[in-house]
């Protein structure tokens, strides 16, 4: 045992000279926490992607006209212009609007300097830059036509590569919002499926409901002054459907449905504007859009048509469509009454056109 009495002895004297004194008023150092695992980041991969070149599909791009909303009055004006009259291409031009924060590179359309469109560049791959920019600067060969209806714009270098129409309505600035066709509820479920067609093509191939007037349709037998074809060969529609027409038909209000038609298919088939009833010897034919200058827009503006001179003739001014309206035309069919309305519910249920009770249209 005096072997351990003498271990304990020389471990105090040890400790008396220790070289590093410990401060009594030091406290214990913090247990120090074990650092939390570091989450290495995964290296990408290294993908190559291929660099996509902008292509002008067919040499089309999208050209709009700038919304309504967004232009001046004086703006709205000038763009009406469009509908009016043949305009000279000289007076269009591009240009850059460097001062577009949203685009370094927006081009806008100027008809006598002041803005009516833009060109829209969505979709397009790059195409516009690419077809109308010389990098940062655009190109001094480009040019705007105008052919009446459409608006393009093309490059000095290939005349191939054009900008897509706008596509602009030329009744807007008539007040003509859409065209009209009337027919008995009974046809409407084959109208919906195959559009509206000649008076020929529906005698000949689907027995419609008519409710035309006899007599009159013996004069829409001869050829029309243009292209030389039988009226009956046309889809007609008229611009203003409270007409001596439809007040004729009144009796029959009933059993009468009113197709509401977009005037873009004039963009996309042949077509003929009238100035009164195309039965009536006294009508002018016209075969161009700028020729809508020439219809009576007094009379079709107005309420009723008998203080006016030839008032009942004017007032029935058509727009022939040849050979037929196709259905995606169709906006809506509307109905004087509930009954009618389910009725063609019923007999085409699988249309997505719009059905509407629309008393206000009718006599």
């Amino acid at each position: 045992m005096s072997w351990v009495i003498f271990f304990i002895i020389f471990i105090f004297i040890a400790s008396l000279f220790d070289s590093k004194p410990k401060n009594r008023n030091q406290r214990p150092p913090a247990p120090t926490r074990p650092k939390p695992t570091e989450r290495v980041k995964p290296t990408p991969h290294s993908i190559s992607l291929p660099k996509v070149s902008p292509v002008i599909e067919s040499g089309v791009l999208n050209v709009t006209l700038t919304p309504v909303g967004y232009l001046s009055n004086f703006e709205r004006n000038k763009r009406g212009l469009l509908s009016k009259a043949a305009i000279s291409s000289a007076r269009f031009k591009l240009v850059h609007d460097r001062g577009n924060y949203h685009d370094s590179k927006a081009i806008k359309v100027l008809l006598d300097d002041v803005n009516i469109g833009f060109v829209r560049k969505q979709g397009t791959n790059g195409a516009v830059d690419c077809f109308c920019f010389n990098g940062s600067t655009l190109k001094a060969n480009l040019s705007v036509n105008w052919d009446g209806s459409h608006l393009r714009i093309e490059s000095g270098n290939d005349q191939a590569e054009t900008v897509q129409t706008i596509q602009v309505n030329p009744f807007q600035a008539f007040g003509v919002s859409s065209l009209w066709h009337m027919s008995h509820v009974d046809n409407i479920s084959s109208i919906l499926s195959n559009g509206i067609v000649s008076n020929d093509t529906a005698h000949g191939k689907f027995a419609p409901r008519d409710i035309s007037n006899s007599d009159v349709q013996t004069y829409r037998g001869r050829n029309d002054p243009h292209y030389h074809r039988r009226l009956h060969e046309y889809a007609p529609t008229y611009l203003s459907i409270k007409n001596p027409m439809l007040y004729v038909k009144k009796d029959m209000n009933f059993y009468l449905c009113i197709l509401e038609l977009s005037t873009y298919m004039v963009n996309d088939s042949q077509f003929l504007l009238t100035d009164g009833n195309a039965a009536s010897k006294e009508t002018r034919f016209f075969n161009k859009i700028s020729d809508l200058n020439y219809l009576p827009w007094n009379v079709l503006q107005a309420d009723y048509w008998n203080d006016f001179d030839d008032g009942k003739r004017k007032k029935c001014a058509e727009v022939l469509i040849y050979p037929s309206i196709d259905k995606k035309y169709i906006k809506a069919v509307h109905c004087s009454n509930f009954t009618a309305k389910r009725m063609v519910e019923k007999n085409a249920p699988s249309s997505s056109v719009p059905v509407k009770v629309s008393p206000e249209l009718f006599f």
